[in-house]
């Protein structure tokens, strides 16, 4: 858990940071989701070759991915929403995050 924080903040904290404005939101987003597929390739290779070692790599590089991957499509959301209602659609969107995290597990 320690990893994939220290991952969050690398990724959200510095990465994002450097990339957003280089690669715009779109690209930005676009990268996330590659890296997020080959963390899961990695995730699934478990079955494969179950060691702890693969489990850290595919977790850190999906965390890398979904770190890149957030912030970029909620700035993709909010610049779709007028100024007036940019809270009101980012709330819709954490809300709808929510469930899908509480749900799809199920």
């Amino acid at each position: 858990m320690f990893g994939v924080g220290v991952m969050d903040v690398v990724s959200q904290g510095v990465l994002t940071r450097a990339l957003m404005p280089r690669l715009g939101a779109e690209a930005l987003t676009r990268l996330g989701l590659a890296i997020n597929a080959v963390g899961f390739a990695l995730i699934a290779a478990l079955i494969f070759a179950p060691r702890i070692e693969l489990l850290t790599v595919a977790l850190f590089v999906f965390t890398l991915g979904d770190g890149l991957f957030q912030p970029a499509m909620s700035a993709i959301i909010a610049n779709a929403a007028p100024d007036n209602a940019q809270g009101l659609v980012q709330g819709a969107n954490q809300a709808q995050q929510s469930m899908a995290r509480m749900l799809g597990p199920l």
